[in-house]
This record gives structure tokens, sequence and C-alpha cells, in this order.
């Protein structure tokens, strides 16, 4: 769930909350967690903004014999250029994830290209991991119905 609680202004950026729920479906060592984020996107020009979300996870993993439970921190930094507005999206993507029960620091950057057709927004972007417990680097593609 999402919910935008404060619209930009010329000094405030647009704020909104996310609250997710993933079950354990029993496909991942029957993992399940509860995530809440906040959520800042500011516009600086017609074509460039900013993104920032802060969250915290709580993550149950449940083996045969034990149950593992994880506070995770999570941040994302996304400047993004409209090349063409509402069409074509270049961002640079600072992801991390600081799990304190592992002591796991996961921080990558993704160079990433959005480009919207309609309804439809396709999506490639390849991450390279910063610190030695990320990934070295991958590549990643998604497509997102838009409404």
């Amino acid at each position: 769930m999402k919910h935008r609680f404060l619209d930009e202004t010329d000094t405030l950026p647009d704020m909104a909350f996310l609250v997710e729920f993933a079950p354990g479906s029993g496909l991942k060592n029957n993992e399940s967690e509860v995530k809440g984020s906040i959520l800042l996107t500011k516009n600086f020009t017609n074509e460039f903004l900013a993104h920032v979300e802060v969250g915290y996870i709580y993550e149950t993993e449940k083996d045969e014999a034990e149950v593992v439970n994880s506070d995770i921190i999570v941040y994302n930094l996304a400047p993004i250029y409209r090349v063409i507005p509402d069409k074509l999206l270049l961002i640079a993507e600072l992801n991390g994830k600081t799990n304190n029960q592992t002591n796991v620091d996961d921080v990558t950057i993704a160079p990433e290209v959005i480009y919207v057709a309609g309804n439809t927004a396709l999506k490639i972007a390849v991450p390279f991991g910063i610190t030695d417990d990320a990934k070295d680097t991958g590549v990643k593609v998604g497509v997102s119905r838009l409404f």
C-alpha cells in the first residue's frame, strides 16, 4: 500500500509512505517480511528530479529447526533525467541493504533506462556491486503496465 501524504511545494518534496507484506510461500525458506518506507521525490527542473527512499524490513525465515528474525535497513537514491518527458528516462540508482543480524552491507549502483510506450514501461538496468557483500554485476529487465 502506498499513500502520498504531502504534495510537492516550492521548498518541500512530494512525500509518501509505503507498507508491504510478503507472506511465506514455501518456495524460499518459508521467508516472510514486512516493509515500511518513506519516499521523497523532488522536481528540480522540467528534466531533472531526484527520488529518495529509506525503509525498514522485518524478515522472518523458518527452517526445519529454528526461526531467524532479521532487521534490515534499506535505502535508495535515484537522480532521474527526463531525456524525453514521459517517454525516455535515464536513472542512476544507488541501492543499499544492511542486515543488522548478519552484518551484511549490500550496496549497488545501477544505471537504468526506462522507455514508455502508451501504458507500458520497458526497463533495463545494469547493477554493479560496490561492496564485498553485493553481487558483482547483473542485468535486470522489466515490463510494467501503467494505470
